[in-house]
């Protein structure tokens, strides 16, 4: 119970009232110190400065101030913080102890080996200099190498990619609707411009976060090896990509305003993502249909193949032909396109 809802902020808030006088029975109090002291149903208690030795805490007006009134007179902020909890000051005492395992030779072990190895390799800047670009070369040449959709796919499903490229995120967690059983989570992935009303109509903030993924995709593309013409069309190719995925994402007013979420078994996630082998990704990631998906976001979603296959382009890319699960005659697509 200590650890409820207070917290601790640099901030100074002014506010300009007309507070009650010091002789009422709420508001404006003298404390001992012979300052203006204000109790709970006045004060905000998470402003450092605001609570002092003689502020009332009463359990009436302000439980968290009556629970953390001790920890809210002491408290400090660490540098950098804007602000501070009793829960994250756990937490910052517990990354303190997770690092010191980092480098705690006295612990042996495959385990320890292995997590020991990877924070020194992780830790050793003049090696990772000396790399330069290289380690990331063998990842682009993969790429360049999948001339069809089945491959795309097995490079998608393969363990050294699993969820790198995936157009949707898998998590368990606790079912809403029953807190005794497990259900599997798909959302969509996170955009570059996100929100996605970015991709219909680009605000300044867009523009921002347009022109930083520009450039860093460009400069890391021509560091191996691309022409700026070759990686600025890759680049405008991912952001098309992005909208493509952005027409089927709801804002997250939508979402909000969409009380209820839609559950499927694995079957009706397949048979929804026709052309689209969520089931192989999904069983890539070792779920093999024992709990009930849900989904937040219509089954459109899933369905993002559909607007791909009204275009030539995707088919001549990636070689999508009669009879293929993405193909769509010309004459059944739709006209918008």
């Amino acid at each position: 119970m200590a650890l409820l809802g207070t917290t601790a902020c640099s901030v100074d808030i002014s506010y300009d009232v007309n507070l009650p006088k010091a002789d009422t029975d709420v508001g404006a109090q003298t404390g001992s110190s012979g300052g203006r002291i204000l109790d709970g149903r006045w004060l905000n208690s998470d402003i450092i400065g605001n609570v002092t030795e003689d502020t009332p805490a009463e359990l009436k007006d302000d439980f968290a101030l009556y629970v953390n009134k001790e920890w809210t007179l002491t408290a400090e902020l660490p540098d950098g913080f804007a602000s501070i909890t009793p829960l994250y000051e756990c937490d910052l005492i517990i990354q303190e102890r997770m690092k010191k395992l980092f480098t705690d030779d006295s612990l042996a072990g495959h385990d320890a080996e292995l997590v020991h190895k990877l924070y020194k390799l992780v830790t050793d800047w003049e090696y990772r200099d000396a790399l330069g670009i290289e380690p990331a070369k063998p990842y682009m040449d993969a790429i360049e190498n999948i001339d069809d959709l089945q491959g795309l796919y097995s490079y998608m499903c393969s363990e050294d990619n699993l969820m790198m490229f995936f157009p949707f995120t898998a998590n368990v967690d606790i079912d809403d609707d029953d807190q005794t059983a497990y259900i599997l989570y798909i959302d969509p992935q996170g955009l570059t411009l996100a929100p996605e009303t970015e991709y219909q109509e680009r605000t300044e903030s867009g523009e921002i976060f347009y022109t930083e993924a520009e450039q860093l995709s460009v400069y890391m593309l021509k560091r191996l090896g691309y022409e700026t013409e070759v990686a600025s069309g890759m680049f405008e190719n991912a952001m098309a990509y992005e909208a493509l995925l952005a027409e089927a994402v709801l804002s997250s007013k939508a979402v909000k305003e969409n009380s209820e979420t839609d559950h499927y078994t694995l079957q009706d996630i397949i048979n929804i993502s026709k052309g689209f082998p969520i089931g192989d990704m999904l069983a890539s990631l070792g779920y093999t249909g024992d709990l009930t998906i849900c989904m937040d976001r219509p089954v459109h979603y899933l369905r993002i193949n559909a607007t791909l296959a009204q275009f030539d382009d995707f088919d001549d890319f990636y070689g999508i032909k009669e009879g293929d699960g993405m193909y769509i005659p010309p004459e059944d697509r739709v006209a918008v396109w």
